[in-house]
């Protein structure tokens, strides 16, 4: 585990909620990438029978690993690794993998590792497809986020003079 990463993990069923649809559109809403999709399409992602669940200590996956989709942290603490020294938390709500949408070669370029319980909604390659055919901005908003995956990651690399 990370000693750079040390947060409270807080589960919403501490409070009185469970994760239902309610729940997962309102996670959803904060991501700027998933709050563009219509109530059918919000309905389909947030069926709870796409969560996954990964207990502490382990991969969500590993980078160089061939892909099928990506993730959205709904609960708990992740944490995602570019390089051996370079290490970032998660944010709740965050879409993970999305490189993969982007990238011709479909491998994750990052290792993601749950330390706490953690529960994601997974969103197939083909359903991110879909989105960027049915929504203007959707493919504008990925290629948005792509970049600032590669920028959290390349702003410790010193400037090249």
């Amino acid at each position: 585990m990370s000693s750079q990463i040390r947060r409270h993990t807080v589960k919403i069923e501490s409070f009185g909620f469970k994760i239902d649809k309610l729940y997962l559109r309102d996670i959803l809403f904060t991501n700027h990438l998933f709050s563009q999709l219509d109530d059918e399409d919000l309905n389909e992602i947030t069926d709870t029978r796409r969560l996954i669940e990964k207990s502490r200590d382990t991969l969500l996956f590993a980078s160089g690993e061939a892909s099928q989709g990506v993730y959205i942290l709904i609960e708990g603490v992740a944490s995602e690794r570019y390089a051996e020294d370079q290490t970032s938390p998660v944010d709740l709500g965050a879409t993970i993998g999305i490189n993969v949408v982007v990238d011709e070669d479909s491998k994750y370029d990052t290792t993601v590792n749950c330390e706490a319980r953690c529960t994601y909604i997974f969103v197939p390659l083909a359903q991110m497809q879909k989105f960027i055919n049915s929504y203007s901005d959707f493919e504008s908003t990925v290629y948005h986020d792509y970049f600032l995956h590669k920028i959290r990651f390349l702003k410790d690399y010193p400037r090249l003079v």
